[in-house]
């Protein structure tokens, strides 16, 4: 009877270690996080989604596979998974964006720092820095999210925060070609196609991207209401030998931006909005949006250590636009706002008349301006990681 109980014991002593070793073998491989290895890139400013979470300050990544799975070409559907990111539509096509970010002022995005890059793009960021150009998100591999005082290093601004837009970057093939293209509703169509290769010591890269619209608004002219927007970049770079003591490169980046937007700042009656709120007045058919954006940016990037690099960039950004658009009515000589006939359409319903087209005037009622201005930013920064 002795020799059964003794047998039983030894089993669940066994059994107890192997148990205790099981607990311990589990623990450890529950503490081990395996990361995948990721190289940070000159021009940005995070780089990937783990030193987003682990930054200090409010952060967000906006990773090429997130750009990716939904095909953003408007920046405002690519921040709407972003916390904290506000914002209001103007155009519909995401042209001229209105971000807020931590509560700043969304108009024009003026309260914000933008940048391409790790450059400043705002067409005058100290001076006028209402975005009037905007990066086109579907040319972009990532984007960059810093809310509160943790942008004050990158711009002018002490609150709201940073958004850094991350162009295609050049291939790490020796040889990668793109060809994408969509169509979708009011003829709405794009084509993003690009061509790079890599060597030991030279890389280059060529993007085209086209994006035009017959746009959803309604006019009794059934004239175009879209825009058409046409982007050139090319990316050059030397390098030295991958087993360099000290690796370094050498990157020159030009970029090319065309718009032809027709859109209007002339707004509908209240009533009009609540019975067709896509409609546009036949006084607003000749206004139209014209504008071109160059970008030219050298890049020297050294690194002395796997923790020592130094990143010098040299850029000059050239912004031209001219908003020709109507500016007043003019009836037996007196001239009226736009802003004074719409919110009072009774008293001035002659007025009124002549904007929707149904009142006959004179050749010269409708006043209309120009607002024609040329922008260049430039300047060297070097950063020290």
């Amino acid at each position: 009877m002795q020799m059964p109980r003794t047998i039983a014991i030894l089993i669940q002593i066994n059994l107890l270690f192997s148990f205790l070793n099981a607990q311990e073998f589990t623990l450890a491989t529950d503490t081990i996080q395996k990361l995948d290895e990721v190289i940070i890139k000159a021009n940005t400013i995070l780089g990937n989604k783990y030193v987003a979470k682990n930054r200090t300050g409010a952060s967000y990544y906006l990773s090429t596979e997130e750009l990716g799975d939904f095909g953003y070409n408007d920046i405002n559907r690519a921040l709407k998974a972003v916390p904290g990111v506000n914002f209001y539509e103007e155009d519909g096509f995401g042209l001229r964006p209105n971000i807020s970010l931590r509560g700043t002022s969304p108009q024009r995005s003026s309260k914000i720092t933008l940048m391409e890059d790790g450059v400043l793009i705002a067409p005058a960021p100290y001076s006028s820095p209402a975005a009037y150009y905007f990066p086109s998100v579907a040319r972009m591999e990532g984007i960059e999210i810093l809310k509160g005082s943790s942008q004050v290093q990158y711009g002018p601004f002490t609150t709201g925060g940073v958004i850094n837009m991350i162009s295609t970057a050049l291939p790490e093939e020796k040889l990668k070609a793109r060809f994408q293209s969509s169509y979708g509703s009011y003829n709405s169509s794009q084509i993003n196609t690009s061509i790079g290769q890599s060597s030991e010591n030279f890389s280059y890269l060529l993007e085209y991207l086209s994006m035009n619209s017959d746009g959803f608004k309604k006019l009794n002219s059934s004239d175009n209401t879209g825009f058409d927007s046409t982007d050139l970049m090319g990316k050059f770079r030397v390098q030295s030998d991958k087993d360099s003591k000290t690796p370094q490169f050498l990157e020159l980046k030009y970029h090319f931006y065309d718009e032809l937007s027709n859109e209007t700042y002339l707004g509908i009656t209240q009533e009009d909005f609540n019975a067709t709120p896509f409609l546009r007045y036949a006084a607003s058919q000749n206004d139209e949006m014209d504008a071109n954006q160059k970008q030219l940016m050298l890049t020297h990037s050294v690194d002395f250590t796997p923790r020592f690099k130094i990143v010098t960039n040299a850029y000059k950004n050239t912004f031209s636009r001219n908003w020709y658009k109507l500016d007043k009515v003019t009836l037996d000589n007196v001239s009226r706002s736009l802003e004074t006939i719409l919110s009072s359409p009774t008293e001035y319903s002659n007025y009124l008349g002549v904007l929707k087209g149904t009142l006959n005037s004179e050749k010269d009622a409708l006043v209309l301006r120009a607002n024609n201005r040329t922008y260049t930013a430039k300047g060297i920064q070097t950063k020290v990681d």
